[in-house]
């Protein structure tokens, strides 16, 4: 905002410039909707926007101010808790490697150099992110290389523990107000990223989101993760309560696609998530063979992520990216990119 950065606050500013600014607000919304309105009724929009985006913003206005409850004490407790966790993952990496585990320059060098794990393609040759450990730790599973494997998951912990502890714990500490967070909610999907102050907008995705904290992003199916989630609690006097439409996006693409086996799917009360689980068991030999009981049941999450992603317009690249990430670790020795792309098709 030029005024705030110029004086700091608008009591600071002239007068004259804080009409000037205040009057542009009402004008520019007067020449938008002057645009907006006949392109919005030519395109036969103008009813959704009537009659439900309109309405939402007050709505939307009223979530905002009223915030939501924190337990401020269990923030203090996981906070220390994250912290103690922290260094006790890095006294152990230290102890072994001496190298920093916050520095991704050392640790490229150890992985890379050091331990000789083959670099990546393209721009991630020497890449530390979480995606190119979990790949250097099935390489060093595939060579036997016990203690190291191990070295990684402690890294990999030290991790998972500082992103809890700075990007939420940290996070939400910093912008409590008696007691409560205020989200700012975007109806076009545009999360505002507000790391250190610094606001940066990412791309929209037309789905309701949040930022200031981005409480969508909390983490969940971790035992750390729901620690989490549970800070945000009920005022005195109310409950908390979840709802959800089950597979509202697939719902749709079956609705908009007229895809035979989806809209069949949805009219039988087939379980699409389980069968797709079903249908990669059936394609992969080593997990066909296995003695291991209800593998179907153990990878209905990863048939359920690959079906919203395809949705999305994933393709088979990313499909098996998904399954070496989500499939439990003791059948990951059965994803292949053959196996990704019978999936995918």
């Amino acid at each position: 905002d030029p005024l705030l950065k110029k004086y700091g606050s608008l009591d600071k500013a002239p007068l004259q410039e804080v009409f000037e600014y205040a009057a542009a607000d009402p004008d520019l919304t007067l020449r938008l909707w002057q645009v907006f309105e006949p392109e919005l009724k030519k395109e036969g929009l103008w009813e959704l926007y009537d009659t439900l985006e309109r309405p939402l913003i007050p709505v939307l206005v009223d979530m905002t101010n009223h915030g939501w409850a924190i337990d401020t004490q269990e923030l203090q407790v996981l906070k220390a808790k994250f912290t103690r966790e922290i260094d006790r993952h890095a006294t152990t990496w230290l102890k072994t490697t001496e190298v920093s585990p916050t520095s991704p320059l050392q640790i490229a060098k150890l992985l890379y150099d050091v331990w000789g794990v083959p670099t990546l393609k393209g721009k991630r040759r020497r890449s530390t992110d979480a995606n190119a450990l979990e790949e250097a730790q099935r390489f060093l599973v595939r060579s036997k290389a016990g203690e190291r494997v191990d070295l990684l998951d402690t890294l990999l912990e030290h991790r998972r523990y500082t992103k809890y502890r700075d990007t939420y714990i940290k996070d939400i500490e910093r912008r409590l107000e008696a007691g409560y967070v205020h989200p700012h909610w975007n109806q076009a999907g545009r999360v505002r990223e507000d790391i250190n102050d610094e606001e940066k907008e990412a791309p929209a995705t037309g789905r309701l989101s949040s930022s200031g904290p981005n409480g969508q992003n909390f983490p969940k199916r971790t035992q750390i993760g729901e620690a989490v989630r549970n800070i945000v609690v009920a005022p005195p006097g109310f409950v908390l309560m979840e709802g959800d439409i089950a597979g509202e996006e697939m719902r749709l693409g079956a609705f908009l696609s007229k895809d035979p086996y989806l809209t069949r799917a949805f009219e039988s009360g087939i379980d699409i998530h389980g069968e797709l689980a079903e249908t990669m068991v059936h394609l992969c030999p080593r997990w066909l063979d296995s003695k291991l009981k209800d593998i179907g049941a153990k990878l209905r999450f990863t048939g359920k992520t690959i079906n919203f992603a395809s949705i999305y317009g994933c393709n088979t690249s990313k499909v098996y990216e998904v399954m070496l990430k989500l499939v439990p670790a003791n059948l990951r020795k059965g994803v292949t990119l053959e196996l990704a792309q019978g999936v995918h098709h």
